[in-house]
């Protein structure tokens, strides 16, 4: 049987990635997730671009964790998972495995001017990533997205409420914006590589029908897709400071898909702009509302390409 070529979600934070990455995985044909192969070292390894300050980044630097030696692990789990035979199944932020000069060009001098490369990667090439490749032509790239402002008003939540963040954490920026979204977007469709994008809230309105396109273009059966499962235990974390319960652990103790009976609508900005200016004051009420209006462009551009 010929092996098919891994599933890649690369995701975007608050989009509803990771149900969407829980959901495929209930598919027979298809593997456990392969979660964040490369947050270790863009946030913990040698290599990490995210600054010292950074919530994001870790206090201890895990040396072993170098993007090289994520890569090769991430080509261990991979053959595993081919040779049981399954199709693997990734997901990460792209922001983890862009290259340096992609973020640099829209964030000059916001991270640590580390230039980290794989082998096989052609660096000044048009991959934006720090991937091989090889290994980019040879997997069925996903894209997630979801409103600007129901992502910003989450990413608030979850960075400056829960985790405390520094309100010029550069972390905040690489999070509220679909230009990583669209320059990868762009490439794989400039290389005649057809993409998935989801928009996560249009998945959780109608699941069957975009779970039923998703595997169509996957090449399986979407009839074989479960909407309910059973709980499960949090894998145990690659880095303790990295908060993974933070983003994992309502869905890791979910027995399905929560809806409202209403259909989700994207949250209204200016209702939005007025709780962040009681909570965070108004000159972070108005950061927020420039990263929702500056990703609206690229939301728009990607969204027509979605599917429906």
């Amino acid at each position: 049987m010929e092996k098919q070529r891994p599933i890649f979600i690369f995701s975007h934070p608050r989009t509803r990635s990771n149900l969407l990455a829980h959901i495929l995985a209930t598919h027979p044909d298809i593997g456990d997730v392969i979660i964040y192969p490369f947050r270790a070292a863009n946030s913990a390894g040698p290599e990490r671009r995210l600054p010292n300050g950074s919530i994001f980044a870790t206090k201890e630097v895990a040396v072993r964790d170098t993007f090289q030696r994520c890569y090769e692990e991430l080509q261990g789990k991979l053959k595993e998972t081919q040779d049981r035979g399954f199709i693997p199944l990734i997901k990460d932020h792209i922001f983890n495995s862009l290259s340096t000069s992609v973020i640099d060009s829209q964030f000059p001098g916001s991270m640590n001017d580390v230039h980290p490369v794989i082998s096989g990667n052609t660096p000044g090439g048009p991959n934006p990533t720090v991937l091989p490749d090889t290994f980019l032509a040879n997997i069925t790239p996903i894209i997630v997205i979801r409103h600007p402002t129901t992502m910003v008003a989450s990413t608030a939540k979850v960075m400056l409420r829960e985790f405390g963040a520094d309100r010029d954490d550069p972390g905040i920026s690489l999070s509220c914006t679909y230009k990583w979204s669209r320059v990868l977007f762009d490439f794989f469709r400039g290389a005649g590589q057809v993409v998935g994008v989801v928009d996560g809230d249009e998945m959780v309105n109608d699941t069957e029908g975009v779970m039923i396109k998703l595997c169509g273009l996957i090449g399986v059966d979407g009839s074989l897709i479960q909407y309910e499962w059973k709980p499960k235990a949090l894998c145990t974390p690659m880095n303790e400071e990295m908060n993974e319960h933070v983003y994992l652990k309502a869905l890791y103790e979910s027995t399905g898909i929560i809806r409202d009976k209403q259909k989700i609508e994207p949250l209204v900005l200016e209702d939005e702009v007025q709780k962040w200016t009681v909570e965070w004051g108004e000159d972070m009420a108005d950061r927020l509302k420039g990263f929702v209006e500056d990703a609206m462009a690229d939301y728009d551009y990607l969204f027509q390409f979605r599917l429906q």
